[in-house]
C-alpha cells in the first residue's frame, strides 16, 4: 500500500516514520540521499534500535535466516515475550533480484518483525512493493520547481532555522537549487544565527557567508539573444561558476542560438510558449552568420571548460570589453 506526500507535508502525516507497534515490510523512498538521511534519523531517534544493513546484502539467504530461522529463536524464555527484530535497509535499490521477486511473491513472513527498505532515488522495485496491501510504502514526492522557495523553507525549519521572505530570496537567486547547495549555506548560515532577517547587519553577512554561484540560464540567454553581450558576459565574470556551470552554459546557449538561427520548429506547435515566443522575436534582431559564429564561439568556450583550463576567464573578460 502506498501513500505519496511532498516534502513538508511528509513529517507532518508521519513524524515518527512508522508506528512502534506496527511490524512488517515498510518501504521508504525519497529523491535525495540528503533526505534518507533526515528520513532514518528519526526512525532512529524514536528509541528503538536498528540493525542496519546495505540492499546488496539481502541475499535469500539472509532473508531466511534472519526472518524465517529466526522465529524458532525469537521467543524470549525469561519474560515470556516474542522479540521483535528491527533491520534497516539503506541503498534498497541494490537488494539482489532473487530476494526481490522473493518479497514481491510475499514467500518471506515478516509480520512477526519490521524490515524498513530505504530509497534515496526512484526505483521500480520500490513501486512493485507499493502495489501490495500487506507492504506500507511511503513517499516523499519531489517537489515542482515552482514551490522550490517552499522546500528551501521546509529544509530551514527541518534544521531549526527561522529565515525570512528576503533572506530566502537571496539564497533562490544565489546558488543553483538543489538541496546539497540548501543544506551546506544553511549550515555556514546557522552557525552564527538560527534566526535571519532582512536587517542591515545581517544583509551584509549573508552576502560575506553566501556566493552567487547560481546562473539562471534562460534569463542570460535571453539578454544574449538581445545583444546585450555586456549584460551577459559581466554576469558570467561576476558569478563563482565552476566550469562543470560554465560547461553547462554553453552548451545551452549552442542550442539556444540555433533554435534562433532556424526558429520554424515552432510553427508547427498547436501552442507557442513564452519561450517559443521570446526565440521568434530575437531570431529577427540576428543575422544567420553572426548566429553561426556566436555558436562556435560558445562551442570553443565548451570545450576549454571541459578542459577546466584558465584561458576561459581571459577569453571571457575580452569578449566583455569587446562589446562595451
Amino acid at each position: 500500500m502506498l501513500s505519496k506526500w511532498v516534502p513538508w507535508d511528509f513529517f507532518k502525516h508521519n513524524p515518527n516514520i512508522i508506528d512502534q507497534n506496527s511490524r512488517g515490510l515498510f518501504g521508504i523512498e525519497v529523491f535525495d540521499s540528503f533526505l534518507e538521511k533526515m528520513v532514518t534519523f528519526k526512525l532512529k531517534s524514536n528509541g528503538q534500535k536498528f540493525n542496519v544493513v546495505v540492499g546488496s546484502e539481502l541475499t535469500p539467504d539472509w532473508l531466511i535466516s534472519k526472518f524465517q530461522e529466526l522465529d524458532f529463536f525469537s521467543f524470549n524464555q525469561e519474560t515470556q515475550t516474542e522479540t521483535t527484530n528491527h533491520w534497516l535497509v539503506l541503498n534498497a535499490e541494490d537488494i539482489p533480484n532473487e530476494s526481490k521477486k522473493l518479497i514481491l511473491a510475499k514467500a518471506i513472513d515478516f509480520s512477526s518483525h519490521v524490515l524498513v527498505l530505504s530509497f534515496a532515488k526512484r526505483n521500480s522495485f520500490f513501486d512493485d512493493l507499493g502495489k501490495i496491501d500487506e507492504y506500507q510504502c511511503l513517499k516523499m514526492e519531489e517537489y515542482k520547481f515552482w514551490d522550490t522557495p517552499k522546500y528551501l523553507s521546509f529544509l530551514a525549519e527541518q534544521m531549526a532555522m527561522n529565515i525570512d521572505s528576503s533572506v530566502s530570496q537571496y539564497i533562490l537567486d544565489s546558488v543553483p537549487n538543489t538541496t546539497q547547495e540548501f543544506v551546506q549555506v544553511l549550515s555556514k548560515m546557522r552557525r552564527f544565527n538560527q534566526t535571519w532577517t532582512n536587517s542591515q547587519k545581517q544583509k551584509g553577512l549573508l552576502r560575506e557567508l553566501v556566493s552567487k554561484t547560481r546562473v539562471d540560464q534562460f534569463a542570460l540567454a535571453s539578454k544574449f539573444s538581445q545583444r546585450n553581450k555586456p549584460f551577459f558576459y559581466k554576469s558570467l565574470i561576476e558569478t563563482e561558476l565552476d566550469f562543470d556551470s560554465l560547461k553547462s552554459l554553453f552548451n545551452f546557449m549552442q542550442g539556444h542560438l540555433l533554435k534562433l538561427y532556424d526558429p520554424s520548429y515552432m510553427y508547427k506547435k498547436p501552442r507557442m510558449t513564452k519561450y517559443d515566443k521570446e526565440v521568434d522575436a530575437h531570431s529577427k534582431l540576428w543575422k544567420k552568420a553572426d548566429l553561426l559564429l556566436a555558436v562556435k564561439q560558445f562551442s570553443d568556450f565548451e570545450i576549454l571548460a571541459k578542459q577546466k583550463s584558465d584561458l576561459l576567464l581571459t577569453e571571457m573578460r575580452s569578449e566583455y570589453f569587446e562589446a562595451l
